[in-house]
């Protein structure tokens, strides 16, 4: 009996055992279940020039750095889009995320950040001031010792350093969401990075930077500490990868080059044409877009810089109409009335489709609607042109960046050559603005939702 009792004994502990393994693989090697399965669940909160909101075009820097890291563990990714950081936080303690993106932490004080019980963090990958913003046409404050508790705001989602008795009544808010009620004046001010204030200005023009905050903010990703190891160390490779050949910094200035210098009076325009003159031409750009490139978003703000959507616009070159047709490609497109809306845009759309479906295996793929875009303003025959001209490292000519730059540059003459005048001069460097152009206007329709849903808070 005490011989049967033993075996017993010794078959429970291998289950148990046998158990233990499986729970520990499953929970510890969270990197080996994700290349399993062939797919990655990531988290982040929309903002422009990172990551676009949900069913717009599928850019951004946060979004080009997830993808090439997928890319790099041979996965597919699946996005979840979060309003704030505190849900965006809890979904990745509660395990329901593989990685959180943009989080945010205070440099160089790690310590309270890294005994997060529940979530461990990758390496720092860029760094931003904090900033005290406030709203154009008030008083700019010089100090927040200038400032009462109640009249600014320091947000929930950046480090603590700064919050205390400023923390709003109602409630502790996001980042986002502060900023929107300094655009409401609710307040005189409100801390936030110089980098997501110069992002968020698409939305909120009128905000701008009053002093800095003397603290420094580092961009990480987040992944759940149950099952980090391994996650986090191929986290730490990758960034030390891109950050080594270069491509980390290209993906940031690529997704954010257009932010730069931003006109805030053409966005305050911009936004009362919203309200005026978009909602008779919202359905046709719904009907006629071609997602996943060609959103409705994109199409309506490719209208806005031709036309300012006014149907009975015209060119002193004779194009006319909301996407400002040539007659040649009215007839190509097969519009008979190029001050018909609805034609009008239906004609533009199709172009623009034609215009990327070639470029898109002639480029970088993600940059290829920039290129169509340069090719409806300019001609797509002057855009190869500029192309074939573009010269530095191995294959800049299929960067858009890089042939803006060339479109954007004033050709010189050799000296023992006459100058030649190009006619075609002057409206390459205007393309290389338009597309820059466009993609904010993109930017502020795409975001148009979340910018009123976030005023009404």
């Amino acid at each position: 009996m005490r011989y049967l009792l033993n075996r017993l004994a010794i078959v429970a502990l291998v289950f148990i055992a046998i158990a233990l393994s499986g729970c520990s693989q499953s929970n510890g090697d969270r990197l080996r279940a994700i290349q399993a399965t062939g797919v990655i669940l990531v988290g982040g909160i929309p903002e422009p020039g990172e990551l676009n909101p949900r069913d717009e075009m599928q850019i951004g820097a946060e979004m080009e750095l997830v993808r090439k890291f997928a890319q790099s563990l041979g996965v597919q990714v699946q996005w979840q889009y979060f309003d704030d950081a505190a849900t965006l936080n809890r979904a990745l303690r509660e395990g329901r995320l593989d990685v959180a993106t943009g989080l945010r932490i205070a440099v160089p004080s790690l310590s309270t950040q890294l005994r997060d019980p529940k979530i461990a963090f990758g390496p720092i990958y860029e760094h931003s001031p904090l900033v005290v913003a406030y709203k154009r046409g008030q008083a700019k404050p010089r100090r927040l010792q200038d400032l009462r508790a109640g009249e600014w705001l320091a947000p929930s989602d950046l480090p603590s350093t700064l919050r205390g008795s400023a923390r709003p009544q109602s409630g502790m808010l996001d980042s986002h969401s502060a900023l929107a009620r300094l655009s409401n004046a609710q307040v005189q001010a409100s801390v936030t990075t110089a980098n997501q204030l110069r992002a968020m200005r698409v939305l909120f023009p009128r905000l701008g930077q009053a002093f800095p905050a003397g603290i420094t903010v580092g961009s990480v990703w987040g992944v759940p500490r149950a099952h980090s190891q391994s996650l986090r160390h191929r986290i730490l490779l990758f960034f030390r990868a891109i950050s080594k050949d270069g491509s980390l910094a290209q993906i940031r200035h690529a997704n954010r080059a257009h932010l730069q210098s931003l006109d805030g009076a053409a966005l305050q325009i911009l936004q009362r044409h919203q309200r005026e003159r978009l909602p008779s031409l919202r359905d046709a750009f719904v009907a006629y877009a071609s997602a996943p490139n060609i959103t409705p978003s994109l199409l309506a703000a490719a209208a806005y810089q031709e036309s300012v959507w006014d149907p009975h616009a015209v060119s002193p070159t004779g194009v006319r109409g909301v996407m400002m047709l040539t007659r040649e490609t009215a007839v190509e497109m097969g519009v008979s009335d190029r001050r018909d809306a609805t034609q009008s845009i239906q004609g533009g759309a199709e172009y623009l489709r034609q215009l990327h479906a070639r470029f898109v295996t002639e480029v970088k793929p993600e940059d290829a609607i920039w290129f169509a875009l340069a090719a409806y303003n300019l001609g797509r025959r002057h855009v190869l042109n500029a192309m074939s001209s573009t010269r530095g490292r191995a294959n800049t000519q299929h960067r858009w960046l890089d042939v803006a730059a060339t479109l954007a540059a004033t050709p010189t003459a050799a000296p023992a050559q006459p100058l030649v005048l190009d006619p075609i001069a002057p409206r390459r460097k205007e393309t290389a603005l338009y597309v820059r152009k466009v993609r904010r206007f993109h930017d502020a329709l795409a975001f148009t939702n979340r910018r009123l849903a976030l005023q009404a808070k």
